[in-house]
C-alpha cells in the first residue's frame, strides 16, 4: 500500500514538473490615443487630446468617442485594443497565462510628431510630451494586466517607445518612471532596486522566469543602424555578460527578448534589392560574438519588429522568434503567441492566433502551431539549420502562407517571389555576404534547390 503511494505521489509530481509554463507574447501594439483627431486638417483641434493630457489614466475609458475597431493598414485605436485584450483572454483562458512579454513598440509611428501637431499650446512642451507618453504606456499596460491580475508582465522598448523622435532613447525621467511603474508588476523574488536601476540606465533587466531559467529584456534600439547609441550599447553589452556568466555559474538557462531581431532588414533589403542592416555592423559583431560564446546557455530569443511571423537563427545554434503583431499597420492580420517552455527551459512549441477582422470584429482563431506546421519543438534548430528547403517543401509553404497572418487580401510582400526571397533568406542567413549569396541563387521560378 505504501509503495503504491509513492508510486502515485512521484507520477503526480513529475507530470507537474513536466507540464509547460506557458508564455504570452505580444508585439508591435502601436496605440494610438489620437484616433478621435483630424490630423490631416490644416487647421487642427482635438477636444480628447486635450481631456487625455488633463485626466488621470483612471478616467481614459470614459474619454475614448465609441467609435469602431480601426482597419488594416491602421495603427490601434482604443475599441481595437480593448476588444482585442477582452477576446484574447477568452481564446487562451485554458492556458493559465503567468507570464506576459511585452516586445516592444507600445505607441504609434511619430508619436512625438502628432502630439506637437495636436497638443494645445499650454501643453506643447517636452514636459508634457513626457508626460502623456508615459500615460499612454500605462494606460495600454493596465488594459492588459487587469485581465491578467496574476501575471507577470515585461517590457522591453521599441524603437518607437521614447519621448523624441522614433529610434532615439527615452529620456531620463520617463525611463525611471517606466521602471517604478514596471517593478510593482515583476517576480515577487526580484531585487527592485536593481531592476529599477537597470531599466533607469537604458530599459534592460532581468527577472526568473521558471526553475533554473532567467529571462533577460535587453534594448535592442541602442544596437539600431538607423540610430545606434554606442556608449550605451557597450555598457549593455558588458551587463549581459556579467549575466549571462552569472547564469554559467549558478548552471541556470537564459531565454533573451528584445524588440529589433539582427542581420538584414528586410523590408528594406528587398526593397533596395541588396543587404540592408537592422543593426549597427560593429555593435552587432560584438554582439553575436557574445551570443556565441555564451550559445549553450542561451535557450531562445523572442522578437518584434517586423509585424510578421519569424524564425531565423544565431550562430546555428540559437533559435530567433518572432510574431506578427497586435496592430494591422502594415496589411498583416492582428496576432500574437502563447509559447510552451519546460520547468528546464526548453522550448516546447508555441501557437499564433490572429484575426481577419470580419465585421469589423477580433475574433482570435488558431492560426498554426509549430508542431503542426514544421514539426517536433525538440528539433527546432536541426529544422532551421535546414533552411533553405526546396519551394515545394511543406515547411516552406508553410512559412510564407503564414508570415503575415494568412491575409489573403495585404499580400505583399508574400505574393511576390522577386520580394519574398529578400525575407525567405533572412530565416537562416544573418550575415551580408551569405545573405547576398542566397538572395542571388534563388530562383523561385525554376523550383530548384536553394543553396
Amino acid at each position: 500500500m505504501c509503495k503504491k503511494l509513492i508510486s502515485i505521489c512521484f507520477f503526480i509530481f513529475s507530470a507537474a514538473y513536466c507540464q509547460a509554463e506557458n508564455v504570452l507574447i505580444l508585439t508591435d501594439i502601436h496605440f494610438n490615443p489620437y484616433s478621435g483627431c483630424s490630423i490631416r486638417s490644416q487647421n487642427v483641434s482635438c477636444n480628447v487630446l486635450k481631456d487625455l493630457i488633463e485626466k488621470p489614466v483612471e478616467s481614459w475609458p470614459i474619454i475614448f468617442t465609441q467609435e469602431s475597431i480601426n482597419g488594416f493598414k491602421q495603427e490601434t485605436n482604443n475599441a481595437f485594443l480593448t476588444q482585442g485584450v477582452n477576446n484574447l483572454v477568452i481564446t487562451i483562458q485554458k492556458d493559465k497565462i503567468k507570464t506576459i512579454l511585452v516586445i516592444g513598440d507600445l505607441l504609434e509611428h511619430n508619436f512625438d510628431t502628432y502630439y506637437k501637431k495636436l497638443a494645445p499650446s499650454k501643453y506643447n512642451n517636452q514636459q508634457n510630451l513626457t508626460e502623456f507618453i508615459y500615460k499612454t504606456i500605462v494606460y495600454t499596460l493596465q488594459t492588459i494586466q487587469v485581465k491578467f491580475p496574476d501575471s507577470k508582465l515585461y517590457l522591453v522598448l521599441g524603437n518607437n517607445d521614447t519621448d523624441y523622435s522614433d529610434y532615439q532613447l527615452p529620456s531620463t525621467g520617463l525611463l525611471e518612471s517606466m521602471a517604478a511603474y514596471l517593478s510593482q508588476s515583476i517576480d515577487k523574488t526580484i531585487d527592485k532596486k536593481e531592476f529599477i536601476n537597470s531599466y533607469s540606465q537604458g530599459g534592460y533587466f532581468t527577472a526568473p522566469l521558471i526553475n533554473d531559467v532567467t529571462l533577460i529584456g535587453l534594448n535592442s534600439d541602442v544596437l539600431s543602424a538607423v540610430n545606434s547609441n554606442p556608449i550605451l550599447a557597450k555598457q549593455q553589452l558588458a551587463w549581459l555578460q556579467e549575466k549571462l556568466n552569472q547564469a554559467v555559474n549558478l548552471k541556470k538557462k537564459v531565454i533573451l527578448f528584445q524588440h529589433i531581431p539582427y542581420g538584414a532588414d528586410l523590408y528594406k533589403s528587398s526593397v533596395k534589392g541588396r543587404f540592408i542592416p537592422l543593426l549597427n555592423p560593429d555593435l552587432q559583431a560584438a554582439y553575436l560574438e557574445l551570443l556565441s560564446q555564451y550559445s549553450s546557455t542561451i535557450l531562445v530569443i523572442y522578437t518584434g519588429h517586423y509585424h510578421a511571423e519569424l524564425l531565423s537563427t544565431v550562430d546555428s545554434s540559437i533559435p530567433v522568434i518572432g510574431s506578427i503583431a497586435f496592430n494591422t499597420m502594415f496589411g498583416n492580420n492582428p496576432g500574437f503567441k502563447v509559447v510552451d517552455i519546460r520547468p528546464n527551459g526548453d522550448f516546447a512549441g508555441y501557437t499564433t492566433y490572429y484575426s481577419d477582422l470580419t465585421n469589423k470584429r477580433i475574433k482570435w482563431k488558431k492560426l498554426y502551431s509549430f508542431e503542426q506546421a514544421y514539426g517536433q519543438p525538440k528539433e527546432i534548430i536541426k529544422i532551421l539549420n535546414q533552411f533553405p528547403l526546396r519551394y515545394t517543401e511543406p515547411k516552406v509553404i508553410s512559412y510564407r502562407k503564414y508570415f503575415n497572418g494568412n491575409n489573403q487580401k495585404y499580400l505583399q510582400p508574400v505574393s511576390s517571389d522577386k520580394n519574398w526571397k529578400f525575407y525567405y533568406c533572412g530565416i537562416k542567413y544573418i550575415q551580408p555576404k551569405e545573405y547576398s549569396v542566397c538572395t542571388e541563387s534563388i530562383t523561385f521560378f525554376n523550383k530548384r534547390r536553394y543553396i
